[in-house]
């Protein structure tokens, strides 16, 4: 397997999103069970990691120094009582 090939498996496991927006609170992600049909992501997209992968690869925003990394949520996971919206 090539590194394409390994970015579509963990994509289509949703294990890697792609990065849709910011927020003062969180980072908004597209995953692959997000959207209809299939999530394609190329080489010049963000990714993001799913927040159940965090701490299984000890990502950075699981590191108390790192205050200024913010969690990511993928889109329509409900926030405070609201939707994430879909814009």
């Amino acid at each position: 397997m090539d590194y394409v090939d390994v970015r579509e498996m963990m994509v289509r496991v949703g294990m890697l999103g792609r990065y849709k927006k910011s927020t003062a609170e969180y980072v908004e992600a597209e995953f692959e069970y997000t959207v209809e049909g299939q999530l394609g992501i190329g080489p010049d997209d963000r990714y993001c990691l799913h927040p159940l992968f965090v701490r299984t690869f000890r990502s950075k925003d699981t590191v108390e120094a790192s205050a200024d990394v913010k969690p990511v949520y993928p889109r329509g996971t409900p926030l405070s009582g609201r939707a994430a919206t879909n814009d």
